[in-house]
């Protein structure tokens, strides 16, 4: 608590109610009903005593934020509020750095008056941690930052309230929002996780990405430096089977199967868009209308349908590429065409 003298702003103040005073005068900011709250505790020997808050606010740098008649030692300690609306407390407020006043009054007289200077909510960023989903939308596929975790400790003399937390991504030249509802007390070291606001997946490569958190209360910024990777999905080619017919009158192959059978080797799913296949210069692509989805560690076999036409029996080089809509794979071999 801070302890506040009789040697406030004004100094000496003279008081023409003769033996009237205020003393043993202490005072935190603490969070009442969900608002940053002036706890002021003192003791007086008259009674009523009206405490004042002033500050900066509408009517200049000593605007009256709040009064409060305290009727007897019962209504103590007394609750300043340091921002109101149609007389109620604004929750989730946060004090602005800045020179306030305490005055106590009685009988229109001001018994004791103090500066106090604060420097509100500052807060120190610990620790940050990401998780990043790999997900499809749709028909988008891509990297969603789902939720940021962070651990921060408030060495400010005021309560902070947190909703907002952006990331800009700097590879992106993107800012991304996420929402919180978090108050944390001064001296309070806490861990809190706000939540991805959209439903885009605005990350569409894989690669390292470097970013700052940016934690705004409205009076200030605090930031924090971090980067990230977002991985790729990873399959293995298991097995191909070729499916072709043969007209022995031109020396004439027809390629129209494709059995694939692959398994996804990374940590996240594969979505398929689309595979084509490329034999001696000739290719077709076979599209999927939905994406087929190999989860991580599953294997599974598709069947295509394809038409190519090769002259000549021989071997010959082949290449299936398989799109993942945020990459390519390609998986090369060859294949022997004999007749029947």
């Amino acid at each position: 608590m801070g302890a506040l003298t009789t040697l406030g702003f004004l100094g000496y103040i003279y008081v023409p109610w003769v033996g009237a005073r205020v003393k043993n005068v202490e005072y935190e900011i603490a969070i009442y009903g969900g608002a940053p709250t002036l706890v002021v505790r003192f003791s007086t020997n008259v009674y009523p005593v009206d405490v004042i808050l002033l500050g900066p606010g509408p009517k200049g740098p000593r605007t009256e934020l709040d009064r409060v008649t305290v009727y007897s030692s019962q209504d103590i300690p007394a609750r300043l509020f340091f921002s109101k609306i149609a007389g109620h407390p604004i929750p989730g407020y946060n004090v602005p750095a800045g020179t306030y006043y305490l005055m106590f009054m009685y009988k229109g007289d001001v018994l004791l008056e103090q500066k106090i200077d604060l420097q509100g909510p500052v807060l120190t960023i610990k620790s940050a941690e990401l998780f990043i989903n790999f997900t499809i939308y749709w028909t988008q596929v891509g990297w969603r930052i789902e939720t940021i975790t962070l651990t921060a400790t408030n060495v400010g003399d005021c309560p902070a309230f947190i909703n907002w937390i952006k990331l800009y991504v700097y590879e992106l030249d993107k800012t991304l929002n996420f929402k919180t509802e978090t108050a944390i007390e001064v001296g309070e070291t806490s861990t809190f996780t706000a939540r991805y606001w959209g439903f885009d997946i605005p990350i569409q490569s894989p690669g390292i990405y470097h970013a700052k958190i940016i934690v705004s209360l409205g009076t200030a910024n605090f930031t924090y430096e971090t980067s990230f990777t977002t991985t790729a999905p990873q399959l293995e080619l298991v097995e191909a089977y070729y499916y072709y017919y043969y007209y022995p009158d031109y020396d004439k192959y027809v390629i129209t199967q494709l059995d694939i059978t692959i398994k996804n080797t990374g940590p996240v799913p594969a979505y398929i868009f689309s595979i084509t296949v490329v034999v001696n210069g000739a290719s077709d692509t076979c599209a999927f209308s939905l994406p087929q989805t190999v989860r991580p560690g599953q294997t599974i076999t598709l069947t295509i349908y394809i038409s190519l036409i090769v002259y000549g029996t021989g071997v010959y080089d082949a290449n299936i590429i398989i799109d993942l809509g945020v990459t390519t794979v390609s998986f090369s071999g060859q294949i022997e065409l004999t007749p029947p």
